[in-house]
């Protein structure tokens, strides 16, 4: 029951995406096809978890036997909600958790690790993943460290997309010169072979 339960969190995450807060399994006591998912935010962002919940229950959790309920808690005491409960069996399943608690929560047992039920997972693409981004939700308990080799406990979910905006007649004169090159094409870029 606890592998199932591991793999559908997983799996709902995987097809959830990268977040400014971290979702991860907790050890709530979902039965194995229903998952209990926490969620908070604003309007745009909880009607973002409303519709990829609705569509994993129509598509992969219908064919594979889930159910994933979402429930909206208050932003405010989201997090004593989650360290109340998460032990129990009316934690939740799925749950958000900030960076400042991520390793404290791992420590507290709130948090599985899904390094195993992750690569198990052959039916749903993840390929689009960023390394450094998953990799920063891996931890060694015994050393307190962050090693690509740590089990995974948690995976991104990103509805907040960031920007960062500049003044370019002010870098200008600063003598900073802005270039728009893609992290795989700096090479060629610094040699002269690649065009901004």
């Amino acid at each position: 029951m606890k592998f199932k339960l591991n793999k559908i969190c997983t799996v709902l995450m995987s097809v959830m995406m990268t977040f400014s807060c971290l979702t991860a399994c907790g050890g709530g006591g979902g039965s194995s096809t229903n998952i209990k998912f926490w969620v908070y935010g604003n309007e745009e962002e909880l009607e973002v978890y409303e519709l990829m919940t609705d569509k994993f229950n129509e598509t992969y959790g219908k064919e594979h036997g889930y159910h994933v309920d979402i429930s909206v808690k208050p932003p405010a005491n989201y997090v004593s909600l989650i360290q109340t409960v998460s032990t129990s069996k009316t934690g939740p399943d799925v749950f958000f958790v900030d960076e400042d608690n991520f390793k404290k929560w791992i420590g507290m047992g709130f948090l599985d690790d899904l390094q195993e039920e992750f690569d198990a997972v052959t039916d749903i693409d993840t390929s689009n993943l960023y390394a450094s981004t998953v990799d920063r939700l891996r931890f060694d308990k015994a050393t307190g460290t962050s090693p690509k080799s740590a089990p995974l406990y948690g995976m991104p979910l990103d509805t907040k997309p960031s920007a960062l905006y500049y003044n370019e007649t002010q870098f200008k004169k600063a003598g900073i010169i802005v270039i728009s090159v893609d992290e795989e094409d700096m090479d060629k870029f610094n040699e002269g072979n690649f065009k901004d």
